[in-house]
C-alpha cells in the first residue's frame, strides 16, 4: 500500500484521492462516492480515536481530510472495496516524542483504553499486566452465561446391571454376600461443572489476585470494582481445580469459550505482542510523565509528593455551576517549603519567540491564573510562594517569573519549565530538576 495514515494529535492531514485510488484500484473514478464509503465503513475506528473524517476538494483536487483530537493511539482502517483491514491509522504526539518508550516506562501509572479491533502491526510498548487480567475477567463473565457443558462420568452402585456395568469390578466384589447384587454402573451425563471449567475457575482466582497486586490506576479500579465483586462471589460458591497446563482450544468449543481460552493462554504465557486498537489522551500521558520525573527528583531531595490531590470546595448554597474541587497535578512539601507544579501539554515553549500571538497569551493567562490559585494553599508562615508550569520541549529549558504584591509583600515565584518528553535524557533531567527544587 502506498498510502500511510499517520498524523499528529490536534492536527489535520489531507490525502489526495490519487493516492487512495492507487490502493483501491478505482482508477480515479467517482472520488466522492468511494471516499464517503471509506468514511462510513471506518466510522468506528475514527470515533474511537476522536478523528473527524470528511470529503474535501483542495486546489481542484479531491481527497480525504482527517482532523485529530486530544487522543493518540492506533486503530485499523478497512478498504472500501474489500472490507478487509488495509491500513493502521496512527495518531502520535504533536512533537514526535518516542511514544513506545514513554508508555513502557510509565507502565501501570497510565490508563490506556483498548478496543477489540485488531491492528495490522503489533504494539511497540509493553502492555501493563492488569490489562490481560481485565480481558480474562470480562471473557470469564461472558462465558458464565454460555452454559458450556461436557459429558462427565460417574460410578454408581445399583441393584441392576446395565450396558455400562464394570464387570471386572463386579467380579472382584461379588464374592461378598452383601455385594452380590451391587453392580458398578458407569453413568454419563452433561454437566457445566467439568474439569476444564473448574481449572478456568481456579485460574480466575489467580487472575484476580494478580490484578489486585498490580495496583492499577484508580480509574481502572473504579471501573471494574463491581465486576471483581461478582466474580469473587462466583469463585466462593463454585468448585475449582488447580490448572495443570494452558487450556487447548478445540473446534467444538463455543466462540465465547474459545475467546476465554485465548485470554487464559495469553495470561499464563504473559505474551504482550498482541495488536489491539488503543488510545490515551496525550495531555494525561504527559501529566503522568511529569509526575514520574518529579517523583524521582523529589526522592533525591527528601521532598514529600502528592499527586492529583483534591482541594474540596464547600458550597453550602448549592450553586450548580460551582466547582466541587480543584486538583493540582503535583504538590511537593518539605518542612515549611512547598512547590506546586502543573503540567500542560501545549506548544508554548516551542513558540516562545512568537509575537502578538493572542491565542497563546490567552492560553497562558489561564495557566498562570490557575497555578497562582494553587499556590494560595502554601503554608502561611512563608511569604514566598513557589510554583512551576511544565510544558513539553526538546531540551530542558527554564525561565523565571515573579509576581509581587505591593500591598502585602507576598512574592509568587513561578518557573516555566520546558521538559523533554522522552526517556533518553531522563536521568540528567531528574538531576537538574532536583537542583531547582533545592535552590534557596
Amino acid at each position: 500500500m502506498t498510502t500511510e495514515f499517520n498524523l499528529h494529535s490536534l492536527s489535520s492531514l489531507f490525502i489526495s484521492y490519487d493516492k487512495l485510488s492507487a490502493d483501491w484500484r478505482t482508477y480515479r473514478k467517482d472520488p466522492e462516492r468511494y471516499i464517503h464509503r471509506f468514511i462510513s465503513i471506518n466510522k468506528r475506528s475514527f470515533q474511537f480515536l476522536g478523528v473527524t473524517a470528511s470529503y474535501q476538494v483542495r486546489n481542484y483536487q479531491s481527497g480525504l481530510l482527517l482532523c485529530s483530537s486530544q487522543y493518540i493511539g492506533a486503530a485499523p482502517l478497512l478498504s472500501p472495496m474489500t472490507g478487509e483491514p488495509t491500513y493502521d491509522l496512527n495518531v502520535t504526539p504533536m512533537f514526535g516524542e518516542n511514544l513506545g518508550q514513554v508508555i513502557t516506562l510509565l507502565g501501570e501509572r497510565i490508563d490506556i483504553e483498548y478496543a477489540p479491533m485488531k491492528l495490522l502491526r503489533p504494539l511497540t510498548f509493553r502492555v501493563p499486566v492488569y490489562f490481560s487480567c481485565i480481558e480474562f475477567m470480562k471473557a470469564f463473565e461472558k462465558a458464565i452465561g454460555c452454559k458450556w457443558t461436557k459429558f462427565s462420568t460417574k460410578l454408581n452402585f445399583e441393584n441392576r446391571p446395565t450396558s455400562s456395568t464394570d464387570w471386572c469390578l463386579y467380579a472382584k466384589n461379588s464374592f461378598m454376600p452383601d455385594r452380590h447384587f451391587s453392580y458398578a454402573n458407569i453413568k454419563s451425563f452433561h454437566s457445566p461443572i467439568h474439569t476444564e471449567w473448574m481449572e478456568l475457575t481456579s485460574l480466575l482466582r489467580t487472575v484476580i489476585n494478580t490484578y489486585i497486586s498490580s495496583n492499577p490506576p484508580i480509574m481502572v479500579r473504579c471501573r471494574y470494582e463491581s465486576l471483581i465483586s461478582r466474580l469473587k462471589e462466583y469463585i466462593r460458591t463454585n468448585p475449582s481445580q488447580q490448572i495443570m497446563a494452558p487450556p487447548t482450544v478445540v473446534s467444538s468449543d463455543p466462540p465465547v469459550i474459545k475467546n476465554l481460552k485465548a485470554e487464559a493462554y495469553r495470561f499464563i504465557s504473559q505474551k504482550s505482542d498482541f495488536a489491539k486498537s488503543w488510545r490515551i489522551e496525550v495531555a494525561a500521558l504527559f501529566e503522568r510523565f511529569v509526575q514520574h520525573t518529579f517523583e524521582k527528583a523529589a526522592r533525591l531531595g527528601g521532598w514529600k509528593w502528592h499527586f492529583n490531590e483534591h482541594f474540596v470546595i464547600k458550597n453550602p448554597s448549592g450553586v450548580r455551576w460551582v466547582l466541587r474541587y480543584i486538583e493540582p497535578d503535583i504538590v511537593l512539601s518539605r518542612d515549611d517549603k512547598q512547590w506546586v507544579i502543573d503540567a500542560k501539554y501545549k506548544s508554548h515553549i516551542y513558540n516562545r519567540s512568537s509575537k502578538d500571538n493572542d491565542s497563546i497569551k490567552s492560553s497562558f493567562r489561564e495557566d498562570y491564573h490557575q497555578i497562582l490559585a494553587y499556590t494560595s494553599f502554601a503554608p502561611s508562615t512563608s511569604s514566598r510562594k513557589q510554583s512551576m508550569i511544565v510544558y513539553p520541549y526538546s531540551t530542558l529549558w527554564i525561565n523565571n517569573l515573579t509576581a509581587e504584591s505591593p500591598i502585602t509583600g507576598v512574592v509568587c515565584e513561578t518557573k516555566l519549565i520546558g521538559l523533554p518528553f522522552t526517556t533518553d535524557s531522563l536521568e540528567d533531567t531528574v538531576i537538574n530538576i532536583s537542583k531547582i527544587l533545592n535552590e534557596d
